[in-house]
């Protein structure tokens, strides 16, 4: 758990699914999904961001919980199994999946 103040790291993946990308932080559980990869981002950089302005009103008991809500490991692993899939077998370029690193301020 970072201490109070200092920046922490997200895990985001991305995926376009047809015409749809959607996004999931590992470590908040958070998703969404829009039309395009940069919608998508701004979404999720807005949700995370709304997120953690939410529980910074949170007494620090309960912020700390709030920080340490992870996805499921089915989730987690699932897209660690398609991550590694596709970074080992796919011919195509990195155009419909990605991993970003998301920097936010923590609340703690």
């Amino acid at each position: 758990m970072p201490a109070e103040g200092q920046d922490i790291v997200l895990r985001v993946f991305f995926e376009k699914t047809g015409s749809v990308w959607q996004a999931i932080c590992l470590d908040l559980d958070l998703a969404v999904q829009g039309n395009t990869c940069r919608e998508t981002q701004d979404l999720m950089k807005d949700m995370i961001s709304s997120y953690l302005e939410t529980i910074s009103t949170y007494s620090k008991e309960e912020r700390k919980r709030m920080l340490n809500r992870k996805a499921p490991l089915w989730v987690r692993l699932a897209w660690a199994y398609k991550f590694f899939v596709y970074s080992v077998f796919s011919n195509r370029g990195a155009g419909d999946k990605m991993v970003i690193p998301s920097h936010h301020h923590c609340p703690v």
